[in-house]
């Protein structure tokens, strides 16, 4: 088709006005056979409807009104071919709200260069239904307050989810603004926000009636009245986060579980004085309470968690106690008693607790998934192997700074524990009882059960559909995960077993232990040691010379961050979490955007 002629005709066009599509083309066929294609694939011109015969040429009317003869080319002679001209419809003749519906489609970067093309798209562009949603994140530090006036005034009542994470830029002034326009805001992060008054803060939250989760961690501005405004104003809460804020204790808790009922989620990291009664009434008012976080709440004491437990209503899933160094075993007996929904347990630098509290609650808490044992340092591998002896569905098992499990409790966890097989991240940083033995053992066990997995017989395809989830109307393409031009292979149905174990300051585990645990089960085994960048590097740069491109790794960040990790104290191993998640929201370039739930 390349001597098909395309033949632009433009007429003038003011740029005051809206775009008018001006541009017609005319197919002008120069062979025979072109002529035939076009004619199998162009539609037949209506002429049957008007009576007109082939060798007519009917009058047609422009955009004008006007009235034009249709192009009519000749081909060898022998016969005419009348080719239909067909309106090029403009962006702006559909409806207001499916074009507004096309810009939901943008990103907010596009949206905004949307916005500068004229005054019709920037009317769109900031169109409140469009939003719902602000999250300023990804660009928090450039932003101007202007701008977030700007957003918020144009979204209006549309705003149902506010994150302003990290704006610095947002002050007590444009708090107040928003505060008018967008009265129906469901979600509001300000952790970060250290330029807002606590003025600001009690009049956004009280006018936002339909508030549901709240996040305002750390921030000094927050006070106990600041959570009386929110206890009064927002009966629909269902998740709070009130954590290292260090203006509040017991007062402003008391109004917060007495005012908002339906909390669901409660995290007050550092909180202070939390005694028998404050406790007492969280959990006798919080009926529906699943996830509560009091890491760090130092002042805590048996009696206080004994009292909550005790009002609780049997609903949590989640429990972090992390750094509550006053507490003891004596809580073992009534965790397991009040929660025996538990799924998520994190008892770290909780350095009371010993083998007997430990042993008892994992032997009555069967749904574990989290558990969360770091720098305990009392227990030893008698609580591990019973950990083996009882969880089942355990994922996740952090036994950082245990300094006294060695490697045949880890190996009898790996080998024969009852979560062998869903035990996906192993911690042990710190523990200087274990050797390159342990990582030789467990490489071996994962590569001889893939190994075996693979030598199992193949299910049929009956087999594969039964295990599949049923389908829905409309979903049939999801059934099938593999391209066309592939061979379907079932053993790639099954998971394969993938573990992480995390050896840092290790002081037995060499170099050459984890390169040869490397090398025998990797890609199934990932170790996270000191001289895990060394491979990388060595991996990265045996890449690059395959694909002839020596300059395309940079590990200088990893190189500093290990070596950051590397000479921490005692607690590194915590803040080196913390600025892993930094640096993984730098590379992702934005950070998470769920507010509160960890």
């Amino acid at each position: 088709m390349d001597s098909l002629l395309s033949v632009p005709m433009f007429a003038d066009i003011d740029l005051d006005e809206e775009p008018i599509n001006t541009m017609t083309t005319i197919l002008i066929p120069s062979t025979l056979a072109e002529s035939d294609f076009m004619a199998r694939t162009l539609p037949s011109p209506p002429i049957s409807d008007t009576g007109l015969s082939e060798d007519e040429n009917p009058p047609i009317s422009d955009d004008s009104g006007k009235t034009s003869e249709i192009e009519v080319s000749k081909v060898d002679g022998d016969k005419y071919k009348q080719i239909t001209k067909y309106p090029r419809h403009s962006f702006y003749d559909l409806p207001k709200e499916l074009r507004i519906r096309i810009l939901q489609l943008l990103t907010v970067t596009d949206l905004m260069k949307a916005a500068m093309v004229c005054h019709d798209w920037k009317n769109l562009a900031f169109d409140g239904s469009l939003w719902n949603n602000i999250d300023v994140t990804p660009y928090y530090k450039n932003i101007t307050t202007e701008q977030l006036l700007a957003l918020g005034v144009a979204a209006g009542g549309f705003l149902k989810i506010a994150n302003f994470r990290g704006c610095i830029q947002l002050t007590g002034h444009s708090l107040r603004t928003l505060a008018e326009c967008c009265p129906n805001v469901e979600v509001l992060q300000l952790n970060g926000c250290r330029t807002v008054s606590t003025p600001s803060i009690a009049c956004f939250v009280s006018q936002a009636n339909r508030l549901q989760v709240l996040d305002i961690s750390g921030l000094d501005s927050i006070k106990n009245h600041t959570l009386q405004a929110v206890a009064s104003s927002c009966p629909l809460l269902r998740k709070l986060n009130v954590a290292w804020c260090r203006n509040i204790n017991a007062d402003g808790i008391h109004a917060i579980v007495q005012g908002c009922k339906r909390l669901e989620y409660l995290k007050m990291n550092g909180c202070s004085q939390l005694d028998e009664v404050t406790m007492t009434a969280i959990g006798e008012n919080l009926v529906d309470l699943n996830r509560l976080c009091l890491a760090s709440c130092s002042d805590i004491k048996d009696a206080a968690m004994l009292s909550f437990l005790l009002a609780s209503h049997g609903k949590l899933t989640h429990l972090n106690i992390s750094n509550c160094s006053k507490l003891t075993d004596l809580l073992a007996r009534s965790i397991t008693k009040h929660c025996p929904r538990l799924t998520h347990l994190e008892l770290a630098c909780c350095s009371l607790f010993t083998d007997e509290g430990l042993t008892h609650m994992v032997s009555r808490l069967p749904r574990l998934v989290n558990l969360d044992l770091e720098d305990v340092h009392q227990i030893t591998d008698t609580s591990v192997r019973d950990i083996a002896a009882h969880q089942k569905n355990l994922r996740r098992l952090c036994l950082s700074g245990c300094v006294q499990i060695t490697d045949s409790a880890i190996t009898n966890l790996i080998l024969e524990g009852e979560c062998a097989d869903s035990l996906e991240q192993l911690e042990l940083a710190n523990c200087s009882l274990i050797t390159d033995r342990a990582l030789t053992t467990i490489a071996t066990h994962l590569a001889t059960k893939d190994l075996t997995s693979l030598q199992s017989p193949i299910m049929d395809s009956t087999s594969v559909f039964s295990t599949s989830p049923p389908l829905r109307q409309g979903t049939m393409s999801s059934c099938f995960t593999y391209s066309s031009d592939e061979s379907f292979d079932p053993t790639l149905c099954r998971k394969k077993r993938q573990l992480s174990v995390e050896v840092l300051d290790c002081n037995n585990i060499t170099e050459s232990g984890v390169r040869k645990a490397l090398d025998q089960a990797a890609p199934l085994l990932e170790i996270k040691s000191f001289y895990s960048w060394n491979d990388n590097r060595r991996r990265a740069q045996a890449d690059a010379e395959a694909n002839n491109t020596p300059n395309a790794v940079d590990l200088t960040g990893l190189r500093v961050n290990v070596r950051r990790i590397r000479y921490y104290p005692l607690t590194r191993t915590r803040r080196r979490r913390g600025n892993q998640r930094e640096v993984n929201a730098t590379t992702n370039g934005r950070s998470g955007s769920s507010c509160i739930i960890s």
